[in-house]
């Protein structure tokens, strides 16, 4: 029987190994199939499919075809640029995208004729397309674009003049796609930032109306913060976009009430005799969810309540008011009676504001606003100082430069030399540039998607082609359909933008090589061998997210740590509050709890086994998410309330807090045990005695009441903290 065990733990590990595989395919296949209607561009996609169809159109009428062609390549590599935000900086990236790609192309002009040169010349551009990453979104999609054109072009092998003259026209093609964005289009902002604003109520509808669902919060979270994006990087600084601008900071506000309020929620779930206000909150939340509901309806211009039942709804939200009132002074000192209490009328003036806001945006009526001084990104202010502080081996950025580099060499040497004999074999080049990403997750979920994609477009293609021989102005319609499907859906499922763009870039390249069906099936069998190759390269050269994630949770932790300290600070003088600079840091702690998150959720979705302690990640994650709820809690009483009694004691409390987060985050961004931590219980017990003075003087003090038990919960969470990194 001795003999079987080692068996038995061979085998187990290879069965949790299988199961381990099996569940990332399943995560990967799940991602494939989901589709985000929030992330449509239908309407945006429009502008951008005009630059392409226009020279293409023209080139066909007037049969300068090949010219047509390559004017339409240029504007629809420009195009997915042109498809964000009107934004400060989208026009100068789209002017750096055109001299990008014009650059690209007469470079893979030129060196096409040469496999060696070739070679060289993807895999620098590869290295450079992975280290525009650092400096976002953005500038990391020019550089694909760039590459791309340096690799389509390099395979047709022209001369210098040719040449010369394809790069001419590819930057004719862009700058016409650009200036096309720079013309004002009415309204555009307005239905933008409206769509946007619309979901973040609707979320916070959701929110209040269910709270005992967990799954809200982050889906709250998250319109609110691609609001928050849509919204600044249009820059609107007129009337409307100021009212809009008030209306997402009154939702801003909102969330946090609310949050506070469900935590309310669970504690008087603790107490046996507060079932009637439990009763009495829940009506509160389903009232104001039901006017969440009816400004998100108003903003899409879909009026959802009449004028007496939007009365009836403010009656609601007073009758349940005036319930929890009655209830606190039954029960005279109950801490968390008093607290649901305050942050029910807080609640209540916040969706009041609101509704004076939407119906002065309604109506045009004089209504006053607050001016936003909207911060620059650090992409934008600083990008040098970016790209420097990535030129380092130690940095994630810089490695995947390095593994893009060295699998673009590799795809390129695949098809250039012959080592297969393929035909159209860039194709491999292009699926590997796209699909490989720095994450295992994303490389995975991308590369199934791209191959499903284009093996579905090549089967559509072979069916239009059987039933419809298409001919030149079929071609043209054919193609301007797909270009415009391909722009529209490109951020809501990349398996179906894979499908049109396979159906655009096959048709497109018939023009030039009429042979629609090779063409297709080529593309397909290139593009599932570039899948392939981009999985092994992963495999053999990965990039896991155990290296990442506790940098991730560090730069979260940095962040609170920050923003904990001006909110403990403005409770030190009444005049230190300044809301402008909080609501900048609480901006960026939601952007790093977002990257530490997903940084969890690749974790826990890479195959095992996992070098880190992942339960350990996913605590650290919980913990800094409740010291978030805390923090947002003491800020969101100062905004509701005020504080009316300084406490100079709250400085030596608020800089022990400063110094123990600060060495937390050391402890986690080197993967180490936690030092020894400052003494927080001794501030902390002169805080209380501050306030237990103060009481005795002037009677209860709710704000000393308040401030003391979010400070104890923060206490108790650094501590908690402490001990899941202190040594066992």
């Amino acid at each position: 029987m001795g003999n079987l065990t080692p068996n038995t733990e061979r085998q187990d590990i290879q069965n949790g190994w299988l199961q381990s595989w099996a569940a990332v395919f399943k995560t990967s296949w799940l991602g494939i199939q989901r589709f985000d209607r929030s992330q449509l561009t239908a309407l945006r996609a429009i502008r951008c499919t005009i630059g392409f169809a226009l020279p293409l159109t023209i080139g066909v009428i007037t049969q300068h075809i090949g010219t047509g062609v390559l004017l339409a390549v240029g504007a629809v590599m420009l195009g997915s640029i042109g498809l964000s935000t009107p934004g400060r900086g989208r026009t100068q990236l789209m002017l750096l995208g055109c001299l990008g790609v014009a650059l690209s192309a007469l470079v893979g002009s030129l060196v096409g004729a040469n496999d060696w040169l070739t070679i060289l010349a993807v895999g620098v551009w590869g290295f450079g397309a992975g280290l525009l990453a650092a400096l976002g979104p953005t500038t990391a999609t020019i550089g694909t674009q760039s590459t791309i054109v340096l690799i389509i072009l390099s395979h047709f092998r022209l001369d210098p003049l040719h040449s010369a003259t394809s790069a001419a026209l590819i930057l004719a093609g862009s700058v016409f796609q650009t200036l096309l964005t720079l013309i004002p289009v009415p309204g555009l902002q307005t239905i933008l930032g409206r769509a946007a604003l619309a979901t973040a109520y609707q979320t916070l509808a959701n929110y209040a109306l269910e709270p005992t669902n967990m799954r809200r919060a982050p889906q709250a979270r998250d319109a609110l913060l691609k609001a928050q994006i849509m919204l600044t990087e249009s820059n609107n600084q007129s009337r409307q976009g100021l009212l809009f601008l008030n209306l997402l900071e009154i939702a801003e506000h909102t969330r946090m009430t609310i949050l506070v309020l469900r935590r309310y929620r669970r504690r008087l779930q603790e107490k046996p005799a507060s079932a009637a206000c439990i009763i009495s909150l829940d009506q509160l939340l389903l009232a104001a969810a039901d006017q969440l509901q009816g400004i998100a309806y108003e903003l899409q211009l879909k009026p959802l309540f009449t004028r007496h039942a939007r009365v009836a709804i403010y009656r609601r939200i007073k009758r349940a008011l005036h319930e929890i009132k009655a209830l606190e002074v039954a029960a005279q000192d109950d801490e968390t009676l008093q607290l649901v209490m305050v942050y029910g009328n807080a609640l209540h003036t916040q969706l009041h504001t609101a509704r004076k806001l939407l119906h002065s945006w309604k109506y045009r009526q004089s209504q006053p606003v607050t001016s936003f001084t909207l911060p620059r990104s650090a992409y934008q202010s600083h990008p040098w100082r970016v790209l420097r502080a990535n030129l380092s081996r130690r940095s994630t950025t810089f490695r995947h430069a390095i593994r893009m580099s060295s699998a673009l060499l590799l795809a390129t040497a695949i098809y250039r030399l012959s080592l297969l004999p393929l035909e159209n074999g860039y194709w491999i080049s292009m699926t590997v540039l796209i699909v490989l990403k720095p994450d295992f997750g994303s490389t995975l979920t991308r590369g199934l998607a791209r191959c499903l994609g284009t093996i579905l477009g090549a089967f559509l293609i072979t069916l239009l082609v059987a039933l419809l021989a298409p001919s030149q102005t079929q071609l043209t319609l054919f193609s301007i359909g797909a270009v415009y499907l391909a722009f529209s859906i490109l951020y809501a499922n990349y398996a179906l933008f894979s499908l049109f763009f396979t159906v655009e870039a096959v048709f497109l390249l018939a023009f030039v090589s009429p042979q629609p069906l090779q063409l297709a099936f080529y593309r397909a069998i290139d593009t599932t061998i570039g899948g392939l190759l981009v999985l092994v390269i992963f495999l053999l050269w990965p990039t896991w997210e155990q290296t990442q994630v506790f940098k991730n949770l560090a730069d979260r932790l940095e962040s609170l740590r920050l923003y904990g300290f001006a909110v403990l600070h403005s409770y030190t003088r009444i005049e230190a509050y300044d809301e402008q600079a909080l609501h900048n840091l609480r901006m960026e702690a939601r952007l790093t709890r977002s990257n530490a998150e997903a940084s969890v959720t690749r974790l826990l979705q890479e195959p095992e086994p996992h070098h880190v302690d992942t339960e350990l990640a996913q605590g650290l994650l919980a913990a800094e998410n409740e010291l978030a709820q805390y923090l947002l809690t003491l800020e969101a009483y100062l905004q509701n309330k005020g504080v009316h009694h300084a406490s100079p004691e709250m400085a030596d409390f608020s800089r022990n807090v400063d110094t123990t987060l600060c060495r937390l985050t050391f402890a986690i961004r080197t993967y180490q045990n936690a030092a020894s931590l400052e003494n927080l219980p001794e501030p902390l017990e002169k805080l209380k005695h501050t306030g237990k003075v103060l009481q005795a003087r002037q009677g209860k003090d709710t704000d000393h009441l308040i401030i003391m038990s979010e400070c104890q919960r923060i206490v108790d969470v650094i501590d908690m903290m402490y001990h899941i990194l202190a040594p066992s």
